[in-house]
């Protein structure tokens, strides 16, 4: 059965894990991946300060192409995505979903090159 905890449970796992897995031109699914991708390290940051997460280390993984990144950047700093960004930070620490964490977290951090110096 698909439910909203499945859909943005693939969220999490594309954001962290690949970000190939929207299509090209899918400007919506760019923006949801993007918004999940920036929440998730947003938490990964405050539960894992010492870790030095950033999200140009992140975006320092192959997997990003250029307008991936430009996504991620965009929905970062347009405080037009704050809402969104804010509400998904809240889905991510819903009791049936903040167990996923430490392996989101620890996905990041393999994506992101800075903290891995």
């Amino acid at each position: 059965m698909f439910s909203v905890r499945n859909a943005a449970l693939w969220m999490l796992v594309a954001a962290a894990g690949t970000a190939e897995a929207v299509t090209p031109g899918d400007q919506a699914g760019a923006e949801q991946l993007a918004v999940a991708g920036v929440s998730s390290l947003e938490l990964c940051q405050e539960k894992n300060p010492t870790w030095g997460l950033t999200l140009e280390g992140m975006l320092s993984d192959p997997s990003f192409n250029d307008e991936r990144k430009a996504e991620f950047r965009k929905v970062s700093s347009d405080p037009h995505y704050k809402g969104d960004i804010a509400a998904m930070r809240a889905f991510y620490l819903d009791p049936g979903i903040v167990d996923t964490l430490p392996r989101m977290c620890a996905g990041i951090r393999k994506m992101d090159k800075s903290a891995q110096q």
